[in-house]
């Protein structure tokens, strides 16, 4: 999605090798300088582009599974052992030291996350100081920075609509500093999947065989992403469909489904909850769900309730 009024992104991307006339690197000879000078428009709705958007959506959404992993990165218990050494005529064995970058690199991921989803529910609050406490495990990440990027997801499309905010969460995600670590850093220094291939079927939304699939290292986890479109699943989405149709191949027919039938994601964006908010009203029979799918009409029902009881 576009911008219709001809708004370009804040974060200053470019059209690549799209050149204007006065662009020095042309000007010059052809040196590679200049990777674009034409602006990219704006989504719709957003004042960065689509490309930034999904970008800094799909880093939130896999954002508690990086935590998780740099945790486990840095668990004492998996650090390699270095050479023996004796002390008082015993043999011990010394711990290979957890690296500074990584220590540094888990704060600053976990600062961000949960800064960002303060700010947005706490608008007015001042703003206090975050960090990874002492002792905290995967349960706490999945607690309390599972509940910061939820919170940021729904308020992303606003965070994107305002200058100031989609500068700095741009600049926090995506961005490259000397000074912090940046979610697209962390997870480019510590990938949280171990194994990625192309899929052999094709997208179900864009119908093009362009479908990224990753393992996580957390758990049995598949993660599934078209880089064509902006359609991404993982393996528990629908009752494990997704994981069935993937695993299964080219055997499997991908047909369309009724655009009326949203994934919880989506459903969750639409109501402006949590996708367990979601889940909680398809078990409450408050909206009709099939196959892990839930009835757009009963969703925007339930969301209207919410924002009048708000």
């Amino acid at each position: 999605m576009a911008s219709d009024d001809g708004r370009s992104c804040v974060r200053g991307c470019t059209v690549r090798d799209v050149h204007y006339a006065a662009c020095s690197n042309l000007l010059s000879g052809g040196e590679k300088e200049c990777v674009g000078c034409k602006p990219r428009r704006a989504r719709a709705g957003a004042l960065i582009c689509e490309g930034c958007f999904r970008s800094i959506r799909r880093l939130l959404e896999e954002a508690p599974d990086l935590v998780a992993h740099l945790l486990l990165v840095a668990d004492p218990a998996r650090a390699r052992r270095l050479s023996p050494i004796r002390v008082m005529a015993s043999p011990e064995l010394t711990v290979a030291p957890i690296s500074a970058d990584l220590v540094d690199a888990m704060n600053d991921v976990v600062a961000t996350l949960l800064s960002w989803g303060f700010r947005v529910q706490n608008p007015a609050s001042e703003l206090p100081r975050f960090g990874m406490p002492a002792g905290a495990g995967v349960a706490w990440v999945t607690s309390e920075v599972g509940g910061a990027c939820d919170a940021l997801l729904l308020a992303l499309p606003k965070v994107a609509n305002d200058k100031a905010q989609a500068v700095a969460l741009g600049d926090a995600v995506l961005g490259r500093s000397d000074t912090y670590w940046s979610l697209a850093d962390a997870a480019r220094r510590w990938p949280s999947h171990v194994h990625r291939r192309w899929a052999d079927v094709p997208c179900p939304k864009c119908d093009l065989k362009v479908v990224e699939v990753l393992e996580s290292t957390q758990a049995d986890l598949m993660r599934y992403r078209c880089s064509s479109c902006e359609w991404t699943a993982d393996s528990v989405d629908d009752d494990g469909l997704w994981l069935d149709l993937f695993t299964l191949g080219e055997e499997v027919e991908v047909r369309p489904h009724d655009p009326r039938w949203l994934t919880r994601p989506e459903a969750a964006r639409l109501a402006r909850a949590t996708p367990a908010t979601v889940m909680r009203w398809a078990e409450r029979s408050m909206v009709r769900s099939q196959l892990g799918r839930y009835w757009r009409d009963d969703v925007v029902v339930m969301a209207e309730r919410r924002a009048a009881t708000a």
